[in-house]
């Protein structure tokens, strides 16, 4: 597939899990985490140390460790793990404490990018408004690297 190469929408985006790891061209319908309401935003920061000097007039600075954030999801519930077991992936993890896979891939068409990553979920909450969709908040956090592929290779 080509690399997308114009601004596009998330509405195809597909967010995929695993217990063993993934890779962007081994994600399939077998890990994909259905009913995905929202995918929060991925922020990549890097920590930046102040250097200061006696006699100069401007601090310097070094770019110190990254950090890869957390990710927040938020899936219409479907209980039933039978039906949908990457939901339950993820209830497990949050439970057990296992580190779980992911991929991203963005589509636009026939074009697409991706991203991977491993992470823990640092919390998982069920939301139950009176007249609107169940819903589970997880919330990820990334151990590592973010791989970006933005290529369209997959």
């Amino acid at each position: 597939m080509a690399a997308i190469t114009a601004p596009f929408t998330g509405q195809e985006t597909q967010l995929y899990a695993a217990a063993a790891a993934l890779t962007l061209s081994g994600a399939s319908a077998a890990t994909l985490v259905g009913e995905v309401q929202n995918l929060g935003d991925m922020e990549l920061s890097a920590n930046v140390i102040e250097v200061s000097t006696y006699g100069s007039a401007y601090k310097q600075k070094l770019v110190g460790q990254k950090d890869s954030g957390t990710l927040d999801i938020t899936l219409n519930w479907v209980p039933d793990a039978t039906v949908q077991s990457e939901q339950a992936l993820l209830q497990t993890s949050y439970s057990t404490g296992a580190k779980v896979h992911f991929a991203i891939i963005w589509q636009d068409g026939s074009n697409q990018a991706g991203c991977t990553f491993s992470g823990y979920v640092q919390s998982y909450g069920i939301s139950q408004p009176l007249e609107d969709v169940v819903t589970v908040n997880v919330s990820i956090n990334i151990d590592g690297a973010v791989v970006l592929d933005t290529d369209g290779t997959l």
